[in-house]
């Protein structure tokens, strides 16, 4: 993935800098944690394999959000103060595309 520019960190609000990308390798019908780096104000995720997933915010929960294929999941507005961790459950093996911006 390419580098993210000032100019799309700068659009994000006052303080909001210091983009980050994570790539991660999920499994199958897996649930898979992912953190966020301490002062975190805002992520998108997506799939980069061609298939949807889902987010839960607590492990194992019956409550979740359906990502469907070429979407990504985005929050914003994040509290720097809090620690964020979202799990993902794809439905088959692939890698996650996290950015983050603090």
């Amino acid at each position: 993935m390419g580098r993210v520019s000032s100019t799309a960190a700068s659009t994000l609000g006052t303080g909001v800098s210091s983009p980050s990308i994570q790539s991660i390798a999920v499994t199958k019908d897996t649930e898979t944690p992912i953190s966020f780096p301490s002062g975190t104000r805002k992520y998108t995720i997506q799939l980069r394999d061609g298939a949807g997933f889902t987010v839960r915010y607590t492990s194992g929960s019956t409550e979740l959000w359906t990502v469907s294929w070429g979407n990504c999941y985005t929050e914003v507005d994040l509290s720097p103060t809090s620690t964020y961790i979202v799990y993902i459950t794809p439905p088959k093996d692939g890698t996650l595309e996290v950015l983050s911006w603090s």
